[in-house]
C-alpha cells in the first residue's frame, strides 16, 4: 500500500487506534440521527392518517341542511299583509291601506335585505360543502402518495445502510493492510536487536548470580527430572528473572495488580496471624498485609523475586509450597492467600495442597484461592495458554468440592474480572421483526455467557 493511499484512510497525525474510534462515534451519531429522524416521519404519517378522516358537511353538522330550509321558507316572515276583499266599506281594507302606505317601503327593503341574505348562505354553505369535498379528495391523495414512498424511502435508507457497511468494512480492510504491511517491513529488523537484548540481559543476569555466589532456591544449571510429573518450577524461565518480566507484560504491572487485590483486605483485617501468601510472586498482598501491620510472609520459588522481595524488607521463604506446609505443625498459620498458584499444578497436587493448609490453618482462619476461569472461553484461550507454567486449569466446583471435603465451611465461589463490553457479542439492532429481535438476543445471551464469563474467579472458605 502506497503511502499516500495510507493517509487517505488515517490521518498521519492520529493513531489508528483513535481514528477507529471517532469513526465508530461518527457512525453511531449517524445512528442516533437516523432514529430520531424516523420518529419524527413515523409521527407525521400518523397525523396525515388521522387527519384523512374528514367527514361531509352534512356528516359533520346534520342539522346546517335543516336549518337552511327552515330559513329559505321564513325568510319572509316580516310580510304581515295578507290580500284583502276589496270592499271599501270593510274597516280592515282602510287599516290595510293605512298601514301599507306607512310601513311599505320599509317592508319591501327589509324583504330585499331577507332574500340576498338567504342566497348569501345558501351560496356559502354550497361553497364549504364544495370545499370539504375537494379537501377529502387532497387527504386521500396525499395518504396515497405516502402509503407509495414509505417502501421507496425503506429501499434507499437499506441502500444507504449496505454502502456505509461497505465503507467501513473497505476502510478497515485497508487499514489492516497497513498494519500488516508495516509488521512485514519493521519487524524482520526488530527482531534481531530484541533477541540481541535478551540475550545480553541473560548473561548480565548470569554474571551478576556469579558475583552473589550460590542462592539457598534450586540451581537454574540443574536440568528437570522427566521421569515425574513436571512441576511449574522445574521450567527454567519459571525461576529466573525472565519469569518476573513476563509476568509484568502479560498480568500486568505490580501498582495495578496491587491495587486489584484492594478488594481481599476485608477477608484479612480480623484473621488470625500470622497472613501466608502461597506464591507471592512480585509482593504486593505481602505489601498490603504490611501496611495493615499484619505478621505475614510469603512462599515464592523464583530465585529472583524472592531477592527482591527480602531487599524490600518484605519477609519471604524460598521453598515448595507443599514442603514447607508439611513441616509445619498444626495450627501454625493463621490466614492463607492464594491467588494463581493452583493452575500451575497437578489436581492431586492441589487437592494435597488444601488438605495441608486445613490441617496447619489456625481455627476461624479464612483461605482465598485466585485462579483463572476455565468455564470462560475467553480466558482460556487469550490469558490461561500465555503462561508456559500453566499446567492444570481448575473447575470452581472442583476446587469448591476440594475445599469442603477438606473440612473448611461457607465456602463461596465469585466471579471477579468481567470480559471488557467491546468485546463481548453486541445484541441485534432493533430494525428487526420483534419475534426474530427476541431469538437472536436470546442466542446472543447464551453465547456471551459462554464465550466471555468472567476472566477469574476466587473462593473463600473459613477453618472451623
Amino acid at each position: 500500500m502506497a503511502k499516500e493511499d495510507v493517509e487517505a484512510v488515517v490521518p498521519s497525525s492520529e493513531s489508528t487506534a483513535s481514528w477507529a474510534q471517532k469513526e465508530y462515534e461518527a457512525w453511531q451519531r449517524a445512528v442516533e440521527e437516523r432514529k430520531a429522524t424516523e420518529a419524527v416521519y413515523n409521527e407525521w404519517l400518523t397525523e396525515v392518517d388521522r387527519l384523512h378522516d374528514v367527514p361531509p358537511l352534512e356528516e359533520a353538522v346534520p342539522v346546517i341542511r335543516q336549518l337552511q330550509g327552515d330559513l329559505n321558507r321564513l325568510y319572509e316572515l316580516l310580510s304581515v299583509f295578507r290580500e284583502v276583499p276589496v270592499r271599501r266599506w270593510n274597516p280592515r281594507w282602510w287599516l290595510n291601506r293605512l298601514l301599507e302606505w306607512a310601513l311599505g317601503p320599509l317592508l319591501k327593503r327589509q324583504r330585499a335585505f331577507n332574500a340576498v341574505a338567504v342566497h348569501l348562505l345558501n351560496e356559502t354553505l354550497d361553497y364549504l360543502a364544495d370545499t370539504t369535498r375537494r379537501l377529502r379528495a387532497l387527504l386521500e391523495a396525499q395518504v396515497r402518495y405516502f402509503q407509495q414512498v414509505t417502501p421507496w424511502i425503506d429501499v434507499k435508507v437499506r441502500e444507504l445502510r449496505a454502502e456505509q457497511v461497505h465503507n467501513v468494512t473497505y476502510n478497515v480492510g485497508r487499514v489492516l493492510e497497513h498494519v500488516r504491511t508495516w509488521q512485514r517491513q519493521t519487524l524482520p529488523h526488530v527482531q534481531p536487536d530484541f533477541h540481541k537484548v535478551e540475550r545480553l540481559a541473560v548473561e548480565l543476569e548470569a554474571l551478576r548470580q556469579q558475583i552473589a555466589g550460590p542462592s539457598e532456591s534450586p540451581s537454574p544449571s540443574v536440568p528437570p527430572d522427566y521421569g515425574r510429573p513436571l512441576r511449574p518450577w522445574d521450567f527454567p524461565l519459571a525461576r529466573d528473572f525472565r519469569y518476573y518480566v513476563f509476568e509484568e507484560i502479560f498480568r500486568g504491572p505490580s501498582p495495578e495488580l496491587k491495587e486489584k487485590l484492594r478488594m481481599y483486605l476485608p477477608y484479612f483485617a480480623e484473621a488470625p496471624e500470622p497472613i501466608l501468601d502461597v506464591g507471592c510472586g512480585r509482593g504486593e498482598f505481602l505489601e498490603w498485609m504490611r501496611s495493615l501491620g499484619k505478621d505475614a510472609y510469603g512462599l515464592e520459588v523464583n530465585a529472583y523475586e524472592v531477592q527482591k522481595l527480602r531487599a524490600a524488607g518484605l519477609r519471604v521463604v524460598a521453598e515448595d509450597a507443599l514442603c514447607h506446609l508439611r513441616g509445619l505443625s498444626p495450627g501454625s498459620v493463621g490466614g492463607v492467600f492464594c491467588a494463581q498458584v493452583v493452575e500451575h499444578l497437578l489436581p492431586e497436587h492441589v487437592y494435597e495442597l488444601v488438605v495441608q493448609l486445613h490441617r496447619v490453618m489456625k481455627p476461624g482462619a479464612p483461605l482465598v484461592i485466585e485462579t483463572l476461569n476455565p468455564l470462560s472461553v475467553y480466558a482460556f484461550h487469550r490469558v490461561y495458554l500465555i503462561d508456559p507454567t500453566h499446567v492444570y486449569p481448575v473447575h470452581p466446583q472442583t476446587l469448591v468440592f476440594f475445599m469442603r471435603y477438606a473440612g473448611f465451611r461457607d465456602v463461596t465461589v465469585h466471579g471477579i474480572t468481567p470480559v471488557p463490553d467491546a468485546v463481548r457479542l453486541p445484541p441485534p439492532g432493533d430494525d428487526l421483526p420483534e419475534d426474530v429481535r427476541s431469538y437472536w438476543t436470546e442466542v446472543v445471551r447464551r453465547l456471551n455467557e459462554f464465550l466471555f464469563d468472567t476472566v477469574e474467579y476466587y473462593v473463600v472458605g473459613y477453618r472451623p
